[in-house]
């Protein structure tokens, strides 16, 4: 095999995995069955392996390249993922569940610094402010925190008021006001 037969696998290798990891992750045997078929069939991926398979089934819409959008799945929470919203310039992307709110870069999928701590319950809604330097975070524990997108930080100690769990948080058009709902009836 020479240098450029490794390096065109290599290439291969990243939207592969990216297209087909999580499939693979959950059994082996999507490497073989599904992921190996449904690979373009100009790759050199494909074309090194798919003659070392049996039976192989016979994908006849398998796309002639790597399809330009893929799915990325990003863990790292440990309860359920309660709500997703992209920054304003569609870079970061905010996730929040169990007791912490995450930050993921859209391009590469992975973890932006760790999880941002402070509610001590679930954490229902997550929002950026417009200009995306700003996030707020709306929890079970009653309370909505405030945070710097760039550092990670908290920004002053958690707002309080409601007496019931917070649903909803939302910024002012100006970012300079911000809101929320509970299940206690109030805004």
């Amino acid at each position: 095999m020479e240098n450029t037969d490794i390096v065109a696998l290599v290439d291969d290798a990243i939207p592969f995995l990216r297209n087909s990891g999580q499939g693979i992750r959950l059994s082996a045997l999507h490497t073989y069955y599904s992921a190996l078929p449904l690979t373009p069939k100009t790759t050199r991926l494909f074309q090194c392996f798919i003659h070392h398979i049996q039976h192989v089934p016979n994908i006849t819409s398998s796309h002639p390249t790597w399809p330009a959008a893929s799915v990325r799945v990003m863990e790292g929470h440990t309860g359920g993922v309660t709500n997703v919203v992209f920054s304003p310039d569609g870079k970061k992307l905010a996730s929040s569940g169990d007791n912490t709110v995450r930050l993921w870069d859209v391009e590469t999928g992975q973890a932006i610094g760790l999880a941002l701590e402070g509610h001590t319950e679930l954490v229902r809604n997550v929002v950026f402010s417009q200009n995306g330097k700003k996030l707020a975070s709306g929890s079970c524990d009653k309370t909505v925190r405030l945070w710097d997108v760039e550092t990670g930080q908290a920004i002053g100690l958690a707002l309080e008021g409601h007496t019931d769990w917070v649903t909803n948080v939302v910024f002012s058009p100006d970012g300079k006001k911000l809101a929320s709902g509970s299940e206690d009836k109030t805004v």
